[in-house]
């Protein structure tokens, strides 16, 4: 994110599957973009060639895991339940760790079982109040799933209307921050 809060993407990659050796390729290219950064936090689903990427790329980043997904696999497995949502986001979002057990407590009476499985996950990987960086307030990998939405049917192109697309695509949003900014240049 940019200091505007706008996604900015620093690099893309196409490849044809999601492999440990895809996603390897794709970090050290991102690697070579921004070196190593200091409280790095990469906020992933729980995909374990990206694990393994991660700790092979960028061995002191912190892995957070997407609130979003993790809440779709408790959906997926305990069933739906409006009361387990509202408090999971609760627990996600707790700035302290005394906010955090206490909702982990009202989890614990309600869904025992849904608090057992979020118990199998340290904590640090899922929750603001445990996380040993600065996450901010990005507890899902909603950026990259916002680009997944934009370029969803751009998939079934063949590679150099592909690369076209992501080529046109930067471009706009590149021109856009520089009117934006421009624009408020101007406006003092």
């Amino acid at each position: 994110m940019d200091g505007n809060n706008q996604i900015l993407l620093i690099r893309y990659g196409i490849y044809l599957k999601e492999t440990t050796d895809s996603w390897t390729w794709f970090l050290e290219k991102v690697h070579k973009c921004i070196g190593d950064v200091e409280g790095l936090t990469m906020v992933t689903d729980r995909a374990p060639a990206i694990v393994v990427s991660i700790q092979n790329v960028f061995p002191n980043a912190h892995h957070g895991l997407c609130g979003f997904h993790l809440i779709g696999n408790i959906v997926h497995t305990f069933g739906k339940n409006k009361k387990t949502t509202i408090l999971f986001r609760k627990l996600v979002r707790a700035y302290k760790t005394t906010e955090f057990e206490f909702y982990w407590g009202r989890l614990r009476n309600i869904r025992d079982d849904v608090a057992t499985y979020l118990s199998q996950i340290p904590r640090e990987k899922w929750t603001k109040a445990y996380c040993p960086t600065m996450r901010y307030d990005y507890m899902t990998s909603n950026n990259a799933e916002s680009m997944n939405v934009v370029s969803n049917k751009a998939w079934k192109m063949p590679i150099l209307p592909l690369l076209e697309f992501f080529r046109a695509l930067m471009q706009k949003c590149f021109y856009k921050w520089q009117m934006d900014v421009g624009m408020i240049m101007f406006n003092f």
